[in-house]
């Protein structure tokens, strides 16, 4: 019995212990690229972005590193070297993409410029941040440019406040500060858009301080608006003044409500006329100067509207 059984297992077959045969894939080999353009013809002045489109020995797409980017004809249209292509003057180019030894090409056409002002490319604000006191005021510069990087005047440029409780802009970019948070101004031209982020604090200076009382009827009635400020300091004020689109009014220390307002609180107080004034929104700045030349400012915003039919000013009721 033993016996056969040694011979059963020396009949076995032979267990296979070496490791599985296993395939590398080759490196992909780059045979071919494709330029592409993201608009062609281009008309002087204007700018394209060129792309290329690599396949390797298999015709699978595959990534490319650095490209090598040229044009035939410089004076025609220019390329930099992460592939914007800037047309210059009416003609015909080549545009050239190499990586290594494999090269791919594209008949660019640039066209005249048809008559009439260029178009706007781009438009920058400046500055792009600034912290501002509520009760402050900053001019914004804008720059509107055409394809060629050209200087653009007469464009008219819109302005926006994201957020006109904390600040208020002008329709000429004349930004005024008003209560404490963040706020995006927005410029724009045409097709095309800028913006500024602007942070406003409240002043941490308490030798002055200028209160508008808020809620208040900050309303515009008629041509007029009242202005109001409880203002306390700790050294004598010389002045108090209210400005609103560049009209400036003192204002008159006294009950507020006008002389004989028995038991209305004390405050500075005056009304304003707007009648000059275009209509919009404005910004009513309150600046107290103490003897020392200190200034603290305070603002709200106003409207100026005009009337309109059914309203009171100048409307005679029918009986």
């Amino acid at each position: 019995m033993l016996s056969a059984a040694l011979l059963v297992r020396c009949g076995a077959a032979p267990v296979n212990t070496s490791a599985p045969e296993t395939t590398v894939e080759p490196l992909p080999v780059l045979t071919s690229l494709t330029v592409q353009l993201s608009s062609n013809p281009l008309v002087a002045g204007e700018r394209a972005t060129a792309t290329v489109q690599a396949v390797d020995h298999k015709g699978r797409a595959m990534t490319v590193g650095a490209i090598a980017w040229t044009t035939a004809q410089s004076s025609v249209a220019t390329v930099s070297s992460d592939g914007v292509v800037s047309a210059v003057a009416p003609g015909t180019t080549t545009l050239s993409a190499r990586v290594g030894t494999v090269q791919g090409s594209l008949s660019l056409t640039v066209q005249s410029r048809p008559p009439g002002p260029a178009p706007v490319a781009s438009v920058v604000v400046s500055p792009f941040s600034a912290t501002l006191e509520a009760g402050q005021s900053m001019q914004l510069d804008v720059a509107v440019r055409d394809y060629a990087g050209t200087l653009l005047t007469g464009r008219a440029v819109l302005w926006n406040s994201s957020a006109p409780t904390v600040a208020m802009v002008s329709a000429t970019g004349l930004v005024t500060a008003l209560s404490s948070g963040t706020v995006i101004v927005d410029a724009s031209s045409e097709t095309q858009h800028a913006a500024t982020a602007l942070t406003v604090t409240i002043a941490t200076d308490t030798d002055i301080v200028v209160n508008v009382p808020i809620p208040f009827a900050y309303a515009v009635v008629g041509d007029t608006v009242t202005a109001v400020a409880a203002v306390t300091s700790r050294f004598p004020l010389t002045g108090v003044i209210a400005s609103v689109g560049g009209q400036v009014t003192p204002l008159q220390y006294g009950p507020i409500g006008g002389a004989g307002a028995r038991g209305n609180p004390m405050g500075w107080t005056s009304r304003l006329n707007l009648a000059t004034l275009p209509y919009g929104p404005y910004a009513l700045i309150i600046t107290a100067t103490d003897e020392r030349g200190h200034q603290r400012m305070s603002a709200v915003p106003i409207i100026r509207n005009p009337t309109v039919l059914g309203g009171t000013k100048g409307q005679t009721a029918s009986k």
